[in-house]
């Protein structure tokens, strides 16, 4: 697994320059230190998912090659406690051109991470722990959900799906959603119960690691439905990797900026008078 750039205990900014495009480029970093001779099996978990499922996405030809991709509380997709409507959307992704490193509070219940209290208090204590995002990163998480639900009908690889039963960090049905479109045969779908969206760190995280190893090894040993061996990765050739072309940053205009602001100050008073009328 990926430690990315500006998480976790990893070096780089925090904030800044930050998205799911640029991402990508870590990826590449890891397969080419993966071994050629054996499967290569791939897995991420949360904004991980997000990140490898697009880099397949815009690379299926890597993504043959794989004996399988575990993923575990993927983010496909808007949590429900997160109010963002379409008119949201787009004031997001129109703002993202001009401000891009506009500083954001995600505004996620911590208490529902994960039950494991050592593990939050750890998280919460230690300086890496950021809750923070920019308004360009947010628009990349966007982006990225709207590619990865367009491209469900073509994902073809091996892969297994492990979500959390009670997660609203991320948003399960729209997980459920993308399992439902792909073209996968040997496609695998478990249910944490009761488990948060850490699932490695919960009480049962065992039923992850136990679906988890199940999975490879029953590829391994090429179990029904295929009953073929995967294959060996084989040389990674790095040059070949496709990224999205990155998109030209807007000169900043400070009119466009505020009249964008004004209209949606408009609209908030517009839903403001309607909810009062209403009660």
């Amino acid at each position: 697994m990926i430690d990315f750039e500006g998480f976790g205990f990893s070096g780089g900014k925090r904030i800044s320059g930050l998205t799911i495009e640029a991402m990508h480029r870590q990826v590449t970093s890891l397969l080419t230190q993966v071994r050629s001779d054996l499967p290569l099996f791939l897995k991420g978990h949360s904004m991980g998912c997000m990140v490898l499922n697009t880099y397949l996405a815009l690379n299926p030809e890597i993504a043959q090659r794989l004996a399988g991709v575990i993923w575990s509380a993927p983010f496909w997709g808007i949590p429900d406690f997160v109010n963002v409507d379409f008119f949201k959307k787009q004031i997001i992704k129109f703002l993202a051109l001009h401000l891009e490193e506009f500083t954001l509070a995600s505004g996620m219940p911590l208490h529902k991470v994960t039950r494991n209290k050592q593990f939050m208090r750890h998280a919460i204590t230690q300086t890496k722990a950021n809750p923070l995002s920019s308004l360009g990163l947010q628009a990349s998480f966007l982006r990225a959900i709207d590619r990865i639900h367009a491209n469900a009908k073509n994902v073809t690889y091996p892969y297994i799906l492990v979500l959390g039963d009670k997660d609203v960090i991320v948003n399960n049905n729209m997980a459920r959603a993308w399992h439902a479109k792909t073209a996968s045969k040997v496609k695998q779908i478990r249910l944490m119960a009761g488990a948060y969206h850490e699932l490695s760190k919960e009480p049962n995280n065992h039923v992850l690691f136990e679906a988890t190893l199940k999975f490879m090894g029953e590829r391994l040993v090429g179990a029904a439905p295929e009953k073929n061996l995967p294959q060996p990765f084989g040389d990674f050739k790095h040059q070949l990797v496709k990224y999205y072309e990155q998109r030209p940053i807007l000169k900043r205009r400070k009119f466009w900026i505020i009249l964008t602001l004004v209209v949606g100050a408009f609209v908030c008073l517009i839903k403001l008078a309607k909810r009062l009328r209403s009660k």
